[in-house]
């Protein structure tokens, strides 16, 4: 029987700089040693959602738990789905009022997939078994009204598969199965729309960035050229969610020769204009090497400033992925993070597996409309460690934030050391809000909460540390399982932390340890 504690913490935490953090609920629940581990999802103002895989099988079926919080962290669904038990999770989306849930088995879509869509106003499930007979390996996927998409490769040709749900038939998406090219992005707008990012891959020739965008029934709107040089390699792209008028597409890029970037580019997407990527080097911004050591980070920006002015490169290189995209009425903010990796570094960049982890999701803010949806990277999982099964060892440097104004030029940049941070596969780390002309950067360090409040003009930031909030003052923390712990955005200035703690209770008769699964609402003024 498992047992489950919604506690109400009602004494604020305070912080120095007039900087306030709340953790007003803790959500806890019993974790047994042979149970699976939850995967976390926001569900923005209409709570969050919990799921895992389970030990109870009949017949061919597996049942799957999943839970549904409200904002205040008590529970207002706790249910299972029963699913074949040859199926594996690979992914999930959230659409207003809807929790989707991606299941195959096989290698490609044409094999077995199930989709599980739970309504969140009324808990009904609804599961489509879907069928292809296209051999696409899977990048990523998306829910557009009622339809889903499907990204990724045929024979090592980006494709998109448009399945409509109600007439239970697909359809490609035209404009793809070319050779030499390679699928960066995939993202559904508020509009309904959905966008696509590809680069060129043609060797001694300009690499071109292609962008599209189709509407609900795959039709093409807008296509867009992006010419940039060719000795210069596009690694990765992200684009906006038009919750502003104008689309922004940013991403890192390096020489021909190298696996690691030089810099981020920007561009706006402007289809009836000729128009080049704006090209910025790591060292020419002011706070991107804040987490070096200060003679070295002044070093690199001097040599880059002297470079940049006889119309050379220096060639300072990094791993840096741009996660999250936040959009503002000024503007943009860019969320990314620098990496080592304990494996070549071609296999950071190159390998099409290295892309965010399929639960990265992008969990945006807008102060004006609500989120409609967003694309999920996919990605095959070791289930329940939240991260790919790929085997690499990856050390995070830092996170960085890039502010960039309507013109789609980087104006100013906010960076915060990570601490060395060592996780076994590429993850985000930290997540960023937009609140009331500050952007909030929130990030684990074991039982600490970290955060940064900074002012979009001068980077100038209030930061402060918090521990995480137990039931009372008679629970002693015994251990705490970060590498399996995380903090993201919720909504507004609201995030939720997760993790596993093991609790002693000296004020309680019996069994005075238990093991849980937790989360607390973190609230950050």
């Amino acid at each position: 029987m498992k047992t489950v504690f919604t506690i109400l913490l009602l004494l604020p935490t305070f912080i120095q700089l007039r900087a306030q953090v709340e953790q007003p609920q803790r959500f806890e629940i019993i974790q047994k040693y042979l149970d699976e581990e939850f995967t976390v999802i926001s569900l923005e103002r209409e709570g969050l959602a919990l799921f895992r895989g389970t030990n109870q099988y009949k017949d061919r079926m597996r049942s799957w738990q999943v839970m549904l919080l409200d904002t205040t962290l008590n529970i207002k669904v706790d249910t299972l789905v029963n699913i074949e038990r040859e199926y594996n999770i690979i992914g999930f989306e959230y659409t207003t009022g809807i929790l989707s849930l991606l299941f195959q088995s096989g290698e490609f879509i044409k094999d077995k997939i199930a989709l599980c869509d739970i309504e969140l106003k009324d808990s009904n499930i609804n599961i489509y078994n879907i069928k292809t007979e296209v051999e696409l390996k899977l990048s990523f996927f998306s829910r557009l009204q009622q339809s889903i998409l499907f990204a990724g490769y045929i024979n090592n040709e980006p494709a998109i598969v448009m399945y409509d749900l109600v007439k239970g038939k697909a359809q490609m998406v035209p404009g793809f199965l070319q050779r030499n090219t390679e699928l960066l992005d995939m993202r559904v707008n508020l509009n309904a729309t959905f966008n696509v990012v590809m680069v060129e891959k043609m060797s001694g020739e300009n690499k071109r960035i292609i962008f599209r965008t189709y509407d609900a029934h795959a039709t093409l709107l807008l296509e867009d050229i992006i010419e940039s040089e060719a000795s210069y390699t596009i690694f990765n792209a992200i684009s906006s969610n038009l919750y502003r008028d104008d689309l922004l597409l940013i991403g890192t890029w390096g020489t021909r020769s190298s696996d690691r970037a030089l810099g981020f580019y920007t561009t706006l997407v402007n289809p009836f204009e000729e128009q080049k990527t704006k090209l910025v080097q790591f060292g020419s911004l002011q706070h991107y090497l804040d987490y070096l050591k200060p003679r070295r980070a002044d070093k690199i920006k001097t040599k880059t400033k002297a470079a940049i002015l006889e119309g050379k490169l220096f060639e300072y290189t990094n791993n840096s992925l741009p996660y999250k995209i936040v959009e503002h009425q000024n503007g943009f903010i860019v969320l990314a993070e620098t990496y080592a990796t304990g494996t070549n570094n071609s296999d950071f960049y190159n390998n099409r597996n290295y892309t965010q982890p399929w639960n990265s999701p992008y969990y945006y803010y807008n102060p004006y409309y609500p989120r409609f949806g967003s694309s999920r990277p996919y990605q095959s999982l070791s289930y329940g460690q939240n991260v790919a099964q790929e085997d690499i060892e990856i050390k995070t440097y830092s996170s960085s934030l890039l502010f960039i104004n309507a013109k789609g030029i980087i104006e100013n940049d906010f960076s915060a050391k990570l601490e060395d941070f060592k996780i076994s596969g590429i993850k985000q780390i930290s997540d960023v809000a937009y609140f009331n002309d500050s952007a909030i950067v929130v990030y684990r360090k074991k039982h600490d909460i970290l955060f940064h409040k900074v002012d979009l003009l001068d980077s100038k930031s209030k930061n402060g540390n918090v521990k995480i909030k137990l039931n009372d003052d008679f629970d002693d923390l015994r251990t705490d399982d970060d590498q399996d712990a995380g903090i993201k955005c919720w909504y507004n200035n609201v995030f939720y932390t997760w993790g596993y703690h093991s609790i002693k209770n000296t004020n309680i008769k019996g069994n005075k340890t238990r093991e849980v699964f937790y989360i607390n609402k973190v609230v950050v003024h």
